[in-house]
């Protein structure tokens, strides 16, 4: 019976899909069609990873395929100070072992669940949500927006302690398009350039399905640029923690510098440190454009012994994807080269600074046609027993994984 009302469920909110995006289609008459913007991508996703025999998750299966066919539908409309965006997403997903959906814990915990899986068996899942729903209301000083969207705050690169809303992890691979929280969002421009932002989430409790503050998120954010340093000053009351924030931009002669840091009143009344400062700069080097990072993050929250995950303030950031890493002191270096116009090389190595493991994400990107790219890479991860990237006995280490994935877009 259960399965029963699942796939209604999922055949309904399809259906619903499908009429609202039609609808919108029909909606154009000729006199506003050039108003209307439609735009869209397809992609096609492989990934291979093995995992190391003493890992925990070896015992199931130690190499794990996730092949994923996906299309994302874009319709964008102007008039006057109003706007309005909507993108659909519909993926195909066959994965070798069974692995949680992440994106369904997620949408179960937002204001309105618009995303349904139509067809889920043991190993294949095709899925659609809207991704994008805002209409955004737009006047010299100030900005509304309203749906589901994506806000990112924050100067971090690969660390982001300011960035509270679905981040993207350190092995991301697609980073086009940041998952989408419903919200209310304003903006306020002063005359001066400075600005200031409100973002409301409501969300939903994952288990009884109501409206919670204790999972909501309200969050203030004050940038001024009118100074030699630039300043971001963050307030938020997130899930049931407080936190205040700040981060800093300096211009040093061609590089520039950042450093955010925040402070968290934890639910047991402990207070939580995190901070990030990181360096970059673009030169030539063998005739070619190359940029490059470096980056060091402190995060209080962080354990030593990583049998206490299960016990620790950061299993539920993890849950909740909001953090994925589970030490204290992380120093990274990254590196991109312009070997062609049409091609690049992007390196970077994340450095648990206490147990030294080591993670290494390469990826090599060419643009075959004016629209159609073309990516590939790895994700190695290199340490001894007991170690966050070598491997632990309590969580699934990240194994070495190799991927492709070509996109078109249309």
């Amino acid at each position: 019976m259960t399965e029963r009302l699942s796939v209604m469920k999922s055949k309904f909110l399809t259906r619903f899909f499908y009429v609202t995006f039609f609808l919108l289609v029909c909606a154009i008459n000729p006199v506003q069609a050039s108003e209307w913007m439609f735009t869209g991508n397809l992609k096609l996703l492989t990934n291979e990873t093995v995992f190391p025999n003493k890992s925990s998750i070896a015992s199931n299966e130690r190499i794990q395929q996730h092949h994923v066919i996906s299309t994302r539908l874009m319709t964008e409309y102007q008039k006057d100070n109003f706007n309005f965006d909507f993108h659909y997403d519909f993926k195909a997903q066959y994965l070798s072992s069974n692995t949680s959906n992440s994106t369904l814990d997620i949408e179960s915990r937002q204001l309105i669940d618009l995303q349904a899986n139509i067809i889920e068996k043991e190993k294949i899942i095709y899925a659609n949500r809207i991704d994008r729903l805002i209409i955004s209301y737009t006047k010299e000083k100030y900005v509304l927006r309203a749906g589901r969207q994506a806000v990112s705050w924050g100067n971090g690169f690969l660390f982001n302690p300011l960035d509270l809303l679905n981040p993207y992890s350190q092995t991301a691979i697609d980073r086009e398009y940041k998952a989408g929280d419903d919200m209310l969002y304003g903006q306020y421009l002063a005359d001066n350039g400075d600005d200031i932002q409100l973002v409301f989430v409501p969300r939903r409790n994952k288990i009884t399905g109501d409206l919670s503050d204790k999972e909501s998120s309200l969050l203030f954010k004050y940038k001024s640029i009118n100074y030699p340093v630039n300043i971001d000053v963050l307030a938020a009351r997130h899930y049931n923690d407080n936190i205040i924030a700040m981060g800093l931009l300096k211009d040093i002669k061609d590089s520039i510098v950042r450093f955010d840091m925040s402070v968290t009143h934890l639910q047991d009344d402990s207070i939580a440190l995190m901070v990030v400062s990181n360096i970059d700069y673009s030169w030539t080097m063998f005739g070619k454009n190359t940029y490059g990072y470096l980056e060091y993050m402190y995060n209080s929250m962080g354990i030593n012994d990583y049998q206490e995950i299960f016990n620790s303030n950061v299993l539920s950031r993890i849950e909740r994807g909001e953090m994925f890493t589970i030490g204290r002191h992380y120093f990274s270096v990254g590196l991109t080269l312009e070997t062609t116009p049409l091609t690049s090389l992007n390196t970077n190595l994340v450095l648990n600074l206490t147990d030294q493991s080591v993670l290494v994400p390469i990826s090599f990107s060419y643009n075959w046609k004016q629209n159609i790219n073309l990516l590939f890479g790895a994700t190695l991860s290199l340490g001894g027993n007991n170690t966050e990237y070598g491997g632990y006995d309590s969580a699934r280490p990240i194994g070495q994984s190799m991927f492709g994935q070509l996109a078109y877009y249309f």
